[in-house]
């Protein structure tokens, strides 16, 4: 067979080879293809692998927060609150109530029924303190035997409210805030929570609810001339109200709060040593 110098002969085996050939291109170029996400996760893999022995072989050191300087001491002891709890005729079971609600062994308790009480409610009273073990056991829980006369609308609550702060001091001097309830109150925080609170107020605050803005109570309170026969008399009487007015004392100003419209005074003062 002729054939031109440039060109080459075609054979059947020729072709049979170039066939072969084709399809080992075809191949190799597929399984590369299928190769190429396996090599990228390989390197993703071996970093993995690298992080985790890391961690397994390094030991743990947790961190050490310096301490705060500003702050003497983050966790001062808890405060102590002696607490004047006053009542009248009929309310000794929730005196009790209020006595469990706001009852911590640090602080110093003194139930106070007025004059218009019977004696019986003022021994039941006792009775009920002396069959809870926990009040026997810290003996700080008393009871004012001899009452005093309080009229709301005159000065006998304040007599009062100071009569029964001497009292809290003179059987113990050891507590640091004076709060005075009524056995309508209750508290809303426990004990606890309520110390802890304390624990950071600074020791020259006092809570005391008022107001210098008197408005309508000058003329009608300030100015008037009101004699309380509570205060020297044994038994509660009416309050006595002059026909004739004083002038308003300028060396002093007037402060009120709503709860002294009802004869109830709140407060919570800081004991100075």
């Amino acid at each position: 067979m002729l054939i031109d110098s440039l060109s080459r002969a075609v054979t059947p085996n020729t072709l049979h080879k170039g066939k072969k050939l084709g399809e080992a291109q075809k191949n190799s170029t597929m399984a590369n293809r299928s190769l190429k996400p396996f090599l990228s996760i390989i390197p993703v893999s071996i970093f993995s692998l690298l992080l985790f022995f890391a961690f397994r072989t390094s030991p743990y050191r947790p961190r050490i927060f310096p301490p705060n300087a500003d702050l003497e001491n983050p966790f001062p002891p808890p405060p102590r609150v002696a607490y004047f709890i006053s009542g009248s005729d009929g309310d000794g079971p929730r005196m009790v109530r209020l006595l469990h609600a706001v009852y911590h062994p640090r602080n110093q308790y003194l139930l106070h029924l007025d004059c218009r009480t019977p004696q019986r409610q003022r021994e039941e009273l006792a009775d009920s303190v002396n069959s809870v073990d926990a009040f026997l056991s810290a003996e700080n829980v008393n009871v004012v035997g001899k009452a005093d006369c309080v009229n709301s609308g005159g000065s006998t609550p304040i007599a009062s409210l100071l009569h029964g702060a001497a009292v809290l001091l003179r059987h113990a001097k050891d507590w640091d805030w004076f709060v005075n309830l009524a056995a309508s109150d209750y508290p809303l925080i426990s004990q606890d929570d309520f110390l802890h609170v304390l624990s950071f107020v600074p020791k020259d605050f006092n809570f005391i609810q008022h107001t210098s803005n008197i408005g309508w109570k000058e003329y009608q309170r300030a100015i008037q001339i009101v004699v309380d026969p509570g205060l020297y008399l044994a038994s509660k009487g009416t309050i006595f109200v002059g026909s004739r007015k004083r002038a308003r004392p300028r060396a002093y100003r007037f402060f009120t709060g709503k709860d002294a419209l009802f004869g109830q005074i709140w407060l919570l003062v800081r004991l100075e040593r």
